[in-house]
């Protein structure tokens, strides 16, 4: 496989809550323009034939690094799982295949790993805090009836909460054939949808309805706040009512997967094999997912003291000789754990106690009693 070449420059496209458009969710957006409201053209634009010309020449694309570090790590990158029979002929853009949108920066949370570009609720922390001078919601008006949008199989909806813009979910759904559409929602589980959108996602040939959940009981609540754990998991619970509870054996093949987005992060990873047991044992139903916080860099797991992290090391060793895996796809996430901590940090641990003490003490939390695991470092 061409060590660079990826289909989503060629058959995708991700929209931002300000209109930015990338070629996918991990590409890095520092250096791309924004555009909005240009039509399915923008991905012919200079920014867009450059990386595909490096691409065809097998160069490796800086925006492109969080795909090449999982591929160090021997995880399968999303680049390559997407990628795997495409072979580019030329520089042309492809008719969109592949449709990730976030209709704009709504959000009821301020997690701890976000900001105002992608949260409302953070927003109003900023102005209160006088960090910032923004615009509050941050929306695009594309309108999708000057896409063609003909040949979309997967449609992937990020957010902010994209339970609080069900409106415009409902109204790009009601477009699309949906019995060709391999849905994937992204949630953080505070709000149910409405009977007409559940209606829609329920008509769709496969869908991935993936739910945030970072940590267990108030480990949860300090890192999504101001989200209560208990909520979120009577709302899980509700969906595997909805959408049946599959057994093991054939849960990837059942027509809507529910999926647990879990992100390893400083704050929770010490709870990692109780977080596992907890979802077998009271949310059958669910699938783990996993993904690894790369920035802010105090949040990081190498950010740890290093004796602690030694003593992790050595606990999810043992946990990952047990570890069962529901697929030859599936991921042992004690090992990637592993391979995080063994990175060096870019911050020190004092650094990382500022952020925990400035952040407890605005939302006038008591860090300690809800994160106890970390008590004493």
């Amino acid at each position: 496989m061409n060590p660079s070449s990826c289909s989503y420059p060629w058959k995708a496209i991700a929209i931002r809550p300000n209109g930015l458009v990338i070629p996918c969710c991990r590409f890095n957006q520092s250096s791309m323009d924004t555009f909005i409201d240009s039509g399915d053209n923008l991905r012919n634009s200079d920014i867009w034939k450059t990386i595909r010309t490096d691409m065809l020449a097998g160069k490796l694309i800086d925006n492109c690094k969080k795909c090449y570090d999982e591929e160090h790590a021997d995880m399968k990158s999303m680049r390559q799982l997407d990628s795997v029979d495409f072979i580019p002929v030329d520089n042309q853009a492809m008719p969109i295949e592949n449709l990730e949108i976030a209709f704009s920066n709504l959000c009821n949370l301020a997690c701890v790993h976000c900001s105002s570009s992608y949260s409302t609720k953070w927003y109003s922390e900023d102005v209160s805090a006088g960090r910032v001078n923004k615009t509050g919601i941050v929306k695009h008006s594309t309108n999708f009836k000057d896409w063609d949008l003909s040949k979309v199989t997967r449609l992937k909806i990020i957010g902010g909460e994209p339970m609080m813009e069900q409106d415009k979910f409902i109204e790009l759904m009601s477009s699309m054939n949906l019995k060709n559409i391999t849905l994937e929602i992204n949630t953080n589980g505070t709000i149910l949808p409405k009977e007409q959108l559940k209606s829609y996602i329920s008509k769709c040939k496969r869908v991935y309805f993936c739910v945030s959940l970072d940590g267990l009981g108030t480990v949860n609540d300090w890192y999504r706040w101001p989200s209560k754990f208990n909520e979120i998991v009577n709302n899980m619970k509700t969906y595997s009512e909805w959408w049946g509870a599959p057994s093991n054996a054939n849960m990837l093949e059942h027509s809507i997967q529910l999926i647990i987005h879990h992100v390893g992060n400083a704050i929770s990873i010490s709870d990692l094999p109780e977080f596992i047991n907890y979802v077998e044992t009271n949310l059958p139903a669910w699938r783990l997912n996993w993904d690894w916080i790369a920035y802010p860099h105090w949040q990081t797991i190498q950010s740890l003291p290093e004796e602690y992290k030694q003593k992790l090391i050595t606990k999810f060793k043992e946990c990952a000789l047990t570890y069962k895996l529901v697929s030859s796809k599936s991921i042992n996430p004690y090992l990637i754990a592993i391979h995080h901590l063994k990175k060096s940090s870019l911050v020190t641990w004092e650094d990382v106690k500022k952020n925990i003490t400035a952040i407890s003490i605005e939302r006038n939390l008591d860090f300690l009693s809800m994160v106890p695991n970390l008590k004493g470092l």
